[in-house]
């Protein structure tokens, strides 16, 4: 079996070996502290006395248990589980309460790298709802909760406990948002990625904007033709209607000069014609 100060050597040197561990505690088979190794800097840090069964029972199952996320002077943590093994069973376990420091980096790389500007693009959240990492830092150490808000309503802890994948249209901080939830399976945690409406549609709403300008064009350009068209038509018949009412009035001295080349123009040289004809009959 694994004694006591054989754990505690292992304990010294996960924290030693880990930059993001700044204590670990010691617990024997049946989740009693055996004791907690600190760094200087992580000061005094509140451990459990006793790890609950179910904590442990999972940790034998999955090699590691995840436990709710607890508020400290820092920032939120994540208290971690695993066991220690001898011989092929549990003689006890190593616990730490996890900083969230390097999971806040990442979100806020990914961040400022895709969604620069845009106000909260990235959250991760537990399975209450509560936001452990954003962009903000500050913002992710109040552990802020989301429960029944935006993209979270209507989802439950034991949603979250599945494999969960929702999207939407939401309100939130007074704006319509479009934005994914994700949950980590095997964890209870989950990734929101979201996004304002109006930035999300940009490109849909400016295609819009294009397809309603050329149509405005076009009926524009139909327009004008109709219009040129038009007089184009009304002129020389206009002129050849004129042309019949004098000679209507025996006037065949006079001609029609029609400028269209088409078939009115036709039309009105073989009426001027017909004039020339009758005048000299007379």
């Amino acid at each position: 079996t694994m004694d006591e100060s054989a754990r505690l050597s292992m304990a010294t040197t996960l924290v030693s070996a880990n930059e993001a561990l700044d204590h670990a505690s010691v617990y024997d088979a049946e989740g009693r502290l055996i004791d907690t190794i600190r760094e200087e800097a992580a000061g005094l840090i509140h451990v459990l006395d006793e790890l609950p069964e179910e904590v442990r029972s999972v940790a034998r199952t999955r090699n590691v248990a995840e436990g709710r996320a607890v508020q400290r002077a820092a920032g939120p943590r994540i208290p971690l589980v695993v066991p220690l093994r001898a011989e092929g069973r549990v003689t006890g376990y190593s616990a730490s309460l996890v900083p969230l420091s390097r999971i806040r980096a990442r979100v806020e790389r990914l961040s400022n790298a895709r969604f620069s500007g845009l106000p909260d693009p990235l959250l991760v959240i537990d399975d209450r709802g509560r936001v452990l990492a954003r962009a903000e830092a500050s913002g992710s150490r109040a552990l802020e909760s989301l429960a029944g808000k935006g993209i979270m309503q209507g989802v439950t802890a034991e949603m979250m406990a599945t494999d969960l994948a929702i999207s939407g249209e939401y309100g939130a901080r007074g704006q319509q948002m479009v934005g994914s939830l994700v949950s980590l399976e095997g964890r209870s945690l989950a990734v929101i990625a979201q996004t304002p409406r109006e930035v999300a549609y940009a490109s849909l709403i400016r295609m819009r904007w294009i397809v309603a300008g050329t149509v405005a064009g076009m009926i524009l350009i139909a327009l004008f033709v109709a219009l040129v068209m038009s007089h184009r038509i009304s002129t020389p018949i206009g002129k050849l209607a004129e042309f019949a009412k004098e000679l209507a009035a025996r006037k065949f001295a006079s001609r029609v000069e029609v400028e269209t080349h088409d078939e009115l123009a036709l039309l009105g040289d073989a009426m001027s014609q017909a004039a020339a004809d009758l005048e000299e009959s007379e």
